[in-house]
């Protein structure tokens, strides 16, 4: 079995998946970030203890490259009281057709 190696696996063309994959991460902590930043009631140090976390793995999140998973997303949701994302529903999708 042969191993890549890593500059290799820079040279591979990205795909749209992986730029939207990308562009969703950066705009969801673009936007915490402001919601942090907008509020004096909010901050890092609030987050961690609220997620359960330490301060330095909130840092980590949002440093826009984080795999958020559902249930991160569904707490930050909560605790700021605002949808980070939106899901059409079922009448938007049939709308659209």
């Amino acid at each position: 079995m042969k191993i890549s190696k890593s500059s290799e696996l820079f040279d591979r063309p990205t795909s749209i998946r992986n730029y939207r994959y990308i562009d969703i991460s950066l705009e969801l902590s673009v936007t915490v970030n402001k919601l942090i930043d907008c509020n004096p009631y909010f901050s890092r140090d609030k987050l961690a203890i609220e997620m359960g976390k330490t301060r330095s793995e909130i840092d980590g999140m949002l440093t826009g490259f984080h795999n958020f998973t559902l249930k991160e997303i569904a707490h930050l949701e909560e605790y700021f009281a605002e949808n980070l994302i939106k899901i059409k529903t079922n009448n938007e999708i049939h709308n659209n057709i």
